[in-house]
């Protein structure tokens, strides 16, 4: 029974589900098959057999060289689960073998994936299906005498789910998290039942769909939009797409989506997180919050929440809720499915933005693709500076290390898993659409090839090469493969004859990807033992043997391979007075909406009372509100029960001074709390000390350094939020006191430009960043240092948090837009306190 209990295990992390008789079949044809073949290989790891040259006599001894040996067309599995199809390079003449590597997970978060989707499992009545009701029965004979059975609706589940996979260019990478998200619905018992449908987006002005996911070798038929398309709130339509192809600048997906919204569940998917959504074909669209009024609503009957500044849409056209893969998103996405959200989700309306409704394509990379005409390089050198100054960190260091590596996606998955084990998804699209890379065009010729193919653009590789050294990536992949040969996620590798190496083809692009030893070719037995014996025999020189992917012949033709629009220009240095309030019942905090835009963070070297931590540099943020002033104690002990402020002698402390007293972990958890309290997603996960941030989140947050310096200028580049004159500062400004003095109520003194009180004196105000110097150059949206370059407190292994604004106690020089200060986040100073922001309803 343990041997049969592994077998099942095995056929469930494959995502292979088979009935009772499929099982029993299997087993009595594999005996069958194990009777009629004495001399098979052992073992999950066993190779197949080399290609031999047309003509030559395969030598190994193995009789199934024939049946197995690769075509010239490459290796092919019509039947096989997704995986990276492999194939020799050039002609199927290549002295190398198929062996299967292992391989990475594709959506690492598939268990909270499913969690999240829980809420979906509802019965309701089948309408036309009926059973027997036996209690009924028996209560109607025992009350009437008379034998007549009585009958009640099956009970069936209320949700069924049409999954549409965008299957555009630059969805490639994708496709095996479509497959991971369609084996967990069709895993869910909560579901009526699932289809999947694929959305061919080439083309800008027609939809063309096909039944069931792409699978290498597999032909699907056409299918009509009435079958993609469901009919009630209770058919979800669930549309996965990063929104950069063709069809989504193209106004006849709109017209659709809004037909289907005006009688379907119609949601969007997107794969990449919301920072990004406005370099994408949702630019073109307003952003609003929507919320359920009651379960299995279709989109018309969504209520719309936009914030006070947004003006209502010129057409009554239906909002379509945006999602990402992050669970708790699909959590929340799922609570408004079934009529339960307490909070709004993001959604776009389908009437396009006037001020965003451009319906120009970014140019595919591959038309701008450098030639060789001498221009190259600068244009290259050019992608990659903007590529640096506005991708994420963990994607920098992806392109950096991808940059010494064959782009399969087998290859990227392993080294995303090896050498950048931060990176995500997210990151490796970044990347993808970086313009960086063009696509090969065998993979458009073959849709559904689980192995994409990508290539740099000329220069780019040996630009991005210099940071990470080849040798590091085969140390790295091989251990990594050594430790997990024979696991169930596996993809087709080719293995180097080492009695041939000399003749084999191998390309810069095409490997090797790792090296194996002859202790671990032997280790994995079959014809690997009897590669390992003919190392051994060849002497100390060749130790050790190549694993390489390998790409198609037509790698190198042009394609057009989607990317991201530039980096959105945002308006500069405007206020939208005041959007929002919170704790309105006990004492209210007013939000100013804030526009994004560009600014010189820092000081001139000039300014009195510089310090060498201001170093210049031109920043970007993005809109966000913040609290017209600090946080009062009335404000805090509403959230919190308590009030941990210091009484100071000559204040007069009263509620409406500012809290203080207070550490970088109680703002947190403030925060956090505050956010429960408005019905908002938290912002914070809190594990001991460590804290993560979700930056995307609606909730109530700290600012960053940026955001803070940003609107204390309120528009000015002057040391001060209203000049250089520090003669007029006290009108705005409390500072200059002693200690003994203590703080003043948070509002009474004159607001800076955008109308924001204390940003100057009274208390310090905790931010998000960790402190260290700024790094040169241009930024957009900077988050500060990594736990690694932050500076430590006490030289113990905390690291200091930022705080901005200076205290009351601080003279002229300490109270300026730039001067920074910094303090351990479990330190309680009793003139330190915070203020509150939080993500704009409708990035600005």
């Amino acid at each position: 029974m343990s041997e049969l209990a592994g077998f099942i295990s095995a056929l469930k992390a494959a995502d292979i589900d088979l009935s009772g008789r499929e099982v029993a079949d299997v087993l009595w044809l594999a005996m069958q098959m194990t009777r009629a073949t004495t001399n098979a290989s052992p073992g999950r790891a066993a190779l197949a057999p080399s290609a031999a040259k047309p003509g030559q006599a395969n030598t190994s001894g193995d009789q199934t060289a024939e049946r197995e040996k690769p075509s010239s067309e490459g290796l092919s599995d019509a039947n096989a689960a997704p995986g990276a199809e492999v194939h020799p390079t050039g002609a199927s003449k290549a002295p190398a073998i198929s062996i299967r590597a292992p391989g990475a997970r594709a959506l690492p978060t598939s268990l909270a994936f499913m969690r999240a989707l829980r809420p979906l499992r509802q019965l309701i009545p089948s309408p036309g299906r009926w059973q027997l009701d036996e209690s009924a029965t028996v209560e109607w004979i025992a009350e009437t005498g008379l034998w007549i059975p009585q009958f009640q609706p099956i009970r069936q589940p209320r949700f069924g789910i049409n999954f549409v996979l965008d299957e555009g260019r630059s969805m490639g990478i994708w496709q095996h998290v479509a497959h991971d998200i369609q084996g967990i619905l069709e895993r869910h018992r909560g579901l009526r039942d699932v289809q999947c449908f694929g959305l061919d987006s080439g083309h800008r002005d027609r939809l063309i769909f096909r039944a069931g996911l792409p699978r290498p070798g597999v032909k699907r038929r056409l299918a009509h939009e009435s079958d993609v398309v469901g009919g009630s709130g209770q058919r979800l339509v669930l549309i996965m797409s990063d929104c950069v192809d063709p069809v989504w600048y193209g106004r006849g997906l709109t017209a659709r989506l809004a037909r289907w919204a005006n009688r379907s569940q119609v949601s969007l998917l997107h794969v990449l997180p919301e920072r990004l959504w406005l370099r994408t074909a949702l630019r073109r669209f307003e952003f609003v919050d929507i919320r359920a009024a009651k379960p299995a609503c279709i989109n018309r009957e969504l209520l719309v929440q936009r914030a006070p500044y947004q003006n209502e849409s010129p057409q009554a056209a239906p909002p379509i809720p945006v999602l990402t893969l992050v669970p708790s998103d699909v959590a929340q996405w799922v609570q408004t499915v079934v009529g339960h959200s307490e909070t709004g989700i993001p959604a776009i309306v389908l009437a396009e933005s006037p001020a965003q409704n451009s319906t120009e394509q970014p140019v595919a990379a591959s038309r701008r693709q450098p030639g060789h005409d001498g221009q190259a390089e600068p244009i290259v050198k050019q992608r990659i500076d903007q590529f640096y100054m506005v991708a994420s960190p963990a994607a920098i260091r992806l392109a950096e290390a991808l940059s010494a590596a064959p782009l399969s996606w087998p290859t990227m998955r392993l080294i995303m898993e090896t050498l950048v084990p931060e990176a995500t998804m997210v990151d490796l699209a970044e990347f993808i659409l970086s313009g960086l890379v063009s696509q090969s065009i065998a993979d458009r010729q073959n849709p559904g090839a689980s192995d994409v193919q990508y290539r740099f653009i000329d220069g780019a590789a040996e630009l991005l090469s210099a940071r990470t050294p080849a040798p590091i990536h085969l140390r790295a992949l091989s251990l990594f493969m050594e430790q997990h040969l024979g696991q169930p996620i596996d993809f087709r590798a080719l293995l180097r004859d080492p009695s041939q190496v000399d003749s084999l083809p191998w390309r810069p692009e095409s490997g090797p990807i790792a090296v194996f030893s002859a202790q671990t070719l032997r280790r994995m037995g079959g014809r690997c033992a009897a590669i390992a014996a003919r190392l051994e025999r060849l002497g100390p020189t060749h130790e050790h043997v190549s694993v390489a992917t390998s790409l198609e012949d037509a790698i190198n033709a042009k394609s057009e391979l989607g990317e991201f629009a530039p980096a959105p220009q945002v308006r500069p240095n405007q206020s939208l007075g005041i959007v929002h309030t919170a704790l309105e019942d006990v004492a209210p905090m007013r939000f100013v909406g804030l526009t994004g835009g560009t600014f010189t963070m820092g000081s001139p070297a000039s300014e009195p009372g510089r310090g060498d931590d201001e170093t210049e540099r031109e920043v970007t943020v993005y809109g966000f509100e913040i609290a017209e002033a600090v946080v009062t104690q009335t404000q805090w002990q509403a959230v919190m029960g308590s009030n941990p402020s210091y009484k100071f002698e000559n204040s007069g402390d009263t509620d409406e001074h500012p809290v203080q007293n207070i550490s970088w972990y109680d703002a947190i958890e403030f925060l956090n709390k505050l956010s429960q309290r408005e019905g908002l997603p938290e912002c914070y996960e809190m594990s001991g000390t460590r804290v993560t941030l979700h930056k995307s989140c609606r909730g109530y947050r700290l600012p960053t350094e940026a955001e803070w310096e940003y609107a204390c200028r309120a528009g000015s580049q002057t040391a001060y939020g209203r000049g250089v004159d520090a003669s007029a500062l006290g009108e705005y400004a409390w500072y200059g006191k002693t200690w003994g003095d203590g703080t003043v109520p948070a509002k009474s003194l004159k607001p800076n430009a955008w109308g924001l009180y204390g940003m100057h004196g009274n208390v310090w105000e905790w931010v998000w960043d960790r402190y260290a110097p700024y790094p040169d150059g241009t930024q957009i949206d900077p988050h500060g240092p990594s736990d690694n370059n932050a500076l430590l407190m006490n030289n113990d292994d905390t690291k200091t948090r930022s705080l901005r604004g200076g205290a009351f106690g601080f003279r002229a020089g300490g109270v300026r837009c730039a001067f920074r200060g910094w303090g351990g986040p479990g330190v309680r100073v009793r003139f330190d306190g915070l203020r509150v922001v939080r993500r704009a309803r409708r990035q600005l």
